[in-house]
């Protein structure tokens, strides 16, 4: 079994503003860590890198001074058999097709979604872990993606 935290939009701005302890214990444990960018600060990346290594985009609030060419706007990796693209925005059916895509991780929107579609298996939004940036929600929120017995399990965890 694998198991992949997904976060995104942490827009962390403030020098004395962290990422909430919550996401600390629900990543936990698991195998890698994806941001789909918005990071805003590095010590972001160095604080998740703490608990897993992590995989990341730039988003287009992050700096390219700071995050460029390091971190590109679209990224593919695999996971358990899987190809995850990755990317802040969501890519045009034309780049998910082309680059084989069966999860799409994506952010900038600060809304967690999770759906299916016929272009992919899986189409993972996991929100921003800070509830004050989405008037819609009062909880921060991330995702975990499970793989088993060749079963894919995604949740929306509420920080």
């Amino acid at each position: 079994m694998g198991t992949v935290g997904i976060i995104s939009d942490s827009r962390i701005v403030d020098e004395n503003k962290i990422l909430p302890s919550r996401v600390y214990e629900v990543f936990d444990g698991v195998d890698f860590i994806i941001h789909a960018g918005n990071i805003c600060q590095q010590r972001v990346l160095d604080d998740l890198a703490s608990i897993a290594p992590v995989e990341a985009v730039a988003g287009d609030l992050d700096d390219p001074n700071i995050f460029s060419p390091r971190l590109p706007r679209f990224k593919k990796i695999t996971f358990e058999g899987f190809n995850i693209g990755i990317s802040n925005e969501t890519p045009s059916v034309e780049v998910i097709q082309t680059q084989k895509i069966n999860i799409l991780v994506h952010g900038s929107t600060c809304v967690p979604k999770i759906e299916e579609s016929q272009e992919l298996r899986l189409s993972l939004n996991p929100g921003t872990p800070f509830g004050s940036l989405n008037p819609k929600q009062s909880n921060g929120t991330v995702i975990l993606l499970k793989h088993k017995n060749n079963l894919l399990f995604s949740y929306i965890v509420k920080l």
